[in-house]
């Protein structure tokens, strides 16, 4: 028998409206991934000179994020394909037992249709 509507698990809702989108919330990254310009972090290093090491501690930071990010994403993908395979597959049991059931009805119906049709012709 398939598994209960209710037993399946179900992805979070999307926060309400005008708030950010709740795909944002999946990893830490996120936040610092679609910052405005205006909300950067502060830069620590105004005074001083930037090396290239620094740069490219930074570049590799950013790519972190943004392999986790798109980590969060996957799994968020692969969690809604589950849910979605799994009640495809419930859905399907259902269909089927509700198939055979108007299938009985059907030939029950032909049944009581041609007993009357047989009790009128004699009558």
């Amino acid at each position: 028998h398939p598994a209960p509507l209710s037993s399946l698990k179900v992805l979070k809702r999307p926060e309400p409206a005008g708030t950010r989108p709740w795909f944002l919330g999946l990893c830490s990254c996120s936040d610092q991934m679609f910052r405005k310009t205006s909300q950067e972090k502060p830069n620590y290093f105004a005074g001083s000179q930037r090396t290239p090491a620094h740069s490219a501690a930074d570049g590799v930071q950013r790519d972190w994020e943004q392999r986790d990010f798109t980590q969060a994403i996957q799994l968020g993908v692969t969690q809604l394909t589950a849910f979605l395979n799994e009640f495809d597959g419930s859905t399907r049991g259902r269909l089927a037992q509700l198939n055979s059931k108007l299938q009985r009805i059907e030939r029950r119906m032909t049944l009581i249709e041609a007993t009357l049709r047989s009790v009128d012709q004699e009558g």
